[in-house]
């Protein structure tokens, strides 16, 4: 088998490079400035082990792979001018564009990056591998070692411009190794759990994973494993860290390395929905991964194609870990004296499998309902406006939005009948919370004696004990990676609570529904295009999925993966905001309101149901999707799809 050759400075390579240098040498291989000769033009020539190419076929997959960054539509990605095997040496070969600069690897030795350097850092990473998801492409090797920062051109400060490295290699080298049992190439820090195993699915979610890695290097400075960190580590030691114990949050990681005042706020649950060991349950692409992150330190954001529209992508293996809950179907007849919520999931009888997995889930802790959290302080914010009449609109508070003065025409003439008739309602301006109240929030309600304490477990008339398997860890309260998801599991008389402590009240019904149609009566709260996982977190394909392997025939409200199998952090669908600003009032959970459930027009009648609003992740119907939708729920349910929001 032939050896990786040191080349000597004039030596001709593959007829057409001369060495000018050695710029560095690690376990993959070397790199070498050269001179292109048919060019004239300076290129960087990185030199593979032979072992990648041990017969004909794999040589050919070589020269193939090799060139599948020029696929990639980002200019964050290394261009690769020549790749091949060289006839005389057996050696595999790149020939890039030559970059002035050092790779993330170096850069991490040198002073900390700033937060400005590090998002900046992320935000291009994570563009090149969003515009390679979208095209199909899983990089598979992502570390700060193929991630070069180039200098700009004037060389006189800024952030570096982002280049990575090596796209289409990983496969081969991946090959490689299985077949010639070596395990020379690659580092093992930043690769997936899925990556141990040699028939596992490899997905952009494998990708998200190393991109959550290298984000926690950054803002602390060291890699996130004990074991990296610790040169004298065994790698059986680092597989038991990666595979078998439990993975900490990230400012806990951080604050063992002395560096937790640099750990930006929201990054924690950011982090937990990178690096959890099921990829399913990840980002799906680095696209929704920046988009995330962006929203927690109001950085720009950016859409790409993004991985589940387009076929090339290998699909994502989903398993039956996660309940799927639904609300009853719309019940249209009307009876002051009903007493039952009809606001309660399906019977668990119909999910007899899951709840078993349910509950051996519950029994561990919940540690397969980690999901992603995101700051509760976001960059979108409306500006406040000056009234220019007695009551036209307000000057709100921060984190509220301002709702004029005006006249909504309630319901809807085509709608389900607790919905007609449809009626004008004038409304005095008021403010309404800008997002759905998190965990976090209610927490320091309760902290301060002013709120009840949030429930860990879903309740209403008539529950089971399968009902508790199946719905119970969908409830947020309690689970540290879930701080900026809006509370659930709670009570009419606890959001009212919430906000008393507030000095503000909950919305009314007709209140409510004027916030998400506004005087033009949209259908939805961001206009009239339908519900997809660009504007809401509802039921998408993600729910189809677990449906499936559960022989449950259940069709999606759209045909995508909104990236939350339950709730998501508030404040993530920024496409869905209404023209107030006002985010998730379609979608995430359904909401509380001040109002009984009583018919149209009227607002005093004898029952005690209150009116809810609003679709929530478990909605997989259009007519429940649509703003002048109502439920009616008994005040004491607590349901893991319905929170509130404050008004003022």
């Amino acid at each position: 088998m032939p050896t990786l050759v040191a080349l000597a400075p004039g030596t001709i390579f593959a007829r057409d490079f001369r060495v000018i240098g050695k710029l560095s040498e690690g376990g993959m291989g070397a790199v070498y400035t050269v001179e292109q000769l048919s060019t004239g033009r300076e290129r960087a020539l990185k030199l593979m082990h032979p072992e990648l190419v041990g017969d004909g076929a794999m040589r050919a997959k070589f020269v193939q792979e090799a060139r599948i960054g020029a696929r990639v539509k980002s200019d964050h990605v290394v261009e690769v001018v020549a790749a091949g095997v060289d006839d005389a040496t057996g050696v595999p070969y790149l020939a890039m564009e030559l970059l002035e600069g050092e790779n993330l690897e170096a850069r991490l030795h040198e002073e900390p990056l700033t937060s400005d350097e590090a998002y900046a850092i992320l935000e291009q990473l994570c563009h090149a591998v969003a515009a390679a998801h979208a095209g199909g492409i899983v990089h598979r090797d992502l570390k700060p070692e193929n991630v070069f920062l180039r200098k700009t051109r004037t060389g006189t400060g800024g952030a570096a411009v982002v280049k990575v490295l090596d796209f289409g290699i990983a496969k081969v080298v991946e090959e490689a190794r299985t077949s010639n049992n070596t395990g020379a190439l690659g580092s093992p820090f930043w690769m997936a759990p899925e990556q141990t195993e040699r028939r596992a699915t490899i997905t952009p979610a494998t990708d998200v994973w190393a991109i959550g890695l290298i984000a926690f290097n950054l803002f602390a400075g060291k890699s996130f494993w004990k074991t990296a960190n610790d040169g004298g580590s065994s790698l059986t030691a680092f597989m038991r860290e990666l595979v078998l114990e439990p993975i900490p949050p990230a400012s806990t990681r951080a604050a063992e390395w002395g560096a937790a005042e640099r750990m930006p706020q929201g990054f924690d649950a950011w982090f937990a929905k990178c690096v959890t060991r099921e990829p399913a349950e990840r980002f799906h692409d680095a696209g929704v991964a920046w988009q995330a992150l962006a929203s927690t330190a109001g950085k720009r954001s950016w859409t790409l194609p993004t991985a589940h529209e387009t076929p090339k992508v290998e699909p994502q293996v989903r398993t039956a870990n996660m309940a799927l809950a639904r609300t009853l179907p719309h019940t249209a007849d009307l009876s002051p004296e009903e007493d039952e919520p009809q606001h309660v999931p399906v019977a668990a009888s119909k999910w007899p499998l899951f709840a078993g997995l349910a509950f051996v889930a519950a029994a561990v802790g919940g540690g397969i309902f980690a999901t992603m959290h995101v700051a509760s302080s976001s960059p979108v914010t409306p500006t406040p406006t000056i009234a220019t009449g007695k009551t036209s609109e307000l000057i709100c508070p921060d984190g509220m939005a301002s709702i004029p003065s005006g006249k909504l025409s309630m319901g809807t003439a085509d709608g389900e009948s607790d919905e007609r008739p449809v009626h004008d309602v004038q409304l005095n301006a008021f403010c309404i919370d800008l997002s759905e109240v998190t965990v976090a929030q209610y927490d320091t309600c309760a902290k301060d004696g002013a709120c009840p304490l949030a429930g860990k477990a879903v309740e209403w008339s008539g529950i089971q004990a399968h009902d508790h398997a199946v719905w119970d860890g969908f409830c947020n309260e309690g689970k540290v990676d879930r701080a900026t998801h809006p509370i659930n599991c709670i009570t009419s008389d606890q959001a009212r609570a919430f906000c008393k402590h507030q000095d503000k009240r909950l919305p009314s019904e007709d209140e409510w529904e004027y916030a998400a149609r506004g005087t033009e009566g949209r259908t939805y709260p961001w206009g009239n295009d339908r519900p997809s996982a660009t504007f809401l977190n509802a039921c998408g394909t993600e729910c189809a999925a677990q449906a499936k392997l559960l022989n449950i025939e259940l069709t999606a409200l759209y045909p995508s993966d909104d990236a939350f199998v339950g709730t998501a952090p508030v404040r993530s669908f920024s496409a869905g905001r209404s023209p107030q600003g006002v985010f998730d009032l379609g979608g995430n959970v359904s909401e509380w309101t001040s109002s009984a459930f009583c018919p149209y027009p009227g607002s005093n009648c004898n029952t005690d149901l209150r009116s809810t609003r609003g679709s929530s992740w478990q909605t997989d119907e259009m007519r429940d999707a649509r703003s002048a939708s109502r439920k009616k729920t008994s005040p004491a349910a607590r349901t893991a799809d319905l929170g509130f929001r404050c008004a003022k």
